[in-house]
């Protein structure tokens, strides 16, 4: 069987204008000849995450009583 998937980071605009965060999973399904006959997508709305990483990375790079930096994020 064929395999194969792809898994990324897309941005969507909602009708009020708001930009949010989307993950985009699209895997292969072949028959038994190994044809691929369809792909199958699927998008899960990621913004919570993304806040709860933004919030991790500033309390890691950030004094939490002055909110100055106080390291420089690595990678």
């Amino acid at each position: 069987m064929v395999h194969g998937s792809w898994l990324g980071e897309l941005f969507d605009q909602k009708s009020t204008g708001e930009i949010y965060s989307l993950e985009l999973e699209i895997e292969v399904i072949s028959n038994d000849n190994n044809e691929i006959i369809h792909y199958l997508g699927v998008f899960r709305d990621i913004t919570e995450k993304v806040k709860i990483q933004q919030q991790l990375s500033k309390l890691a790079t950030h004094d939490d009583l002055t909110k100055l930096p106080n390291r420089t994020p690595t990678a």
